[in-house]
């Protein structure tokens, strides 16, 4: 499966039922935005309308930890449902098995908190 950040297109209820989101920049200057990314994706998180599933490595640069706090922050303020996890000792990618950033117990863990956020939210998978 491929996971995607799904902050960056807006929230509408006969789209966005469940997204998991686990990479990409949350915060962004206004040099960094562009026609493809004209907002930054934590600017969606007002219009959010989907339980959210965050999965972080404490040591990745994309989205550093600053900015996942920073997002937690505003998730909490708003009364979003989401779910946030941090991995010590992952990096950004730790899900990619084929890769040297690959974390086995992390991954194995959070493909456990995967389908137990789909089993909440859509019913048994």
């Amino acid at each position: 499966m491929i996971f995607i950040l799904d902050l960056k297109a807006p929230s509408y209820p006969e789209n966005n039922r469940n997204r998991i989101e686990y990479e990409g920049q949350l915060l962004m200057e206004e040099n960094e935005l562009s026609d493809k990314m004209p907002v930054a994706p934590i600017d969606y998180t007002n219009d959010l309308m989907c339980p959210l599933l965050g999965l972080f490595g404490e040591d990745d640069s994309s989205p550093p930890p600053s900015q996942v706090k920073i997002h937690e922050d505003e998730l909490k303020r708003l009364g979003k449902d989401y779910e946030f996890h941090m991995y010590p000792g992952a990096g950004h990618g730790f899900f990619y098995y084929d890769r040297p950033m690959y974390k086995i117990e992390q991954a194995v863990d959070g493909w456990k908190r995967v389908f137990s956020f789909f089993n909440k939210n859509l019913g048994k998978t």
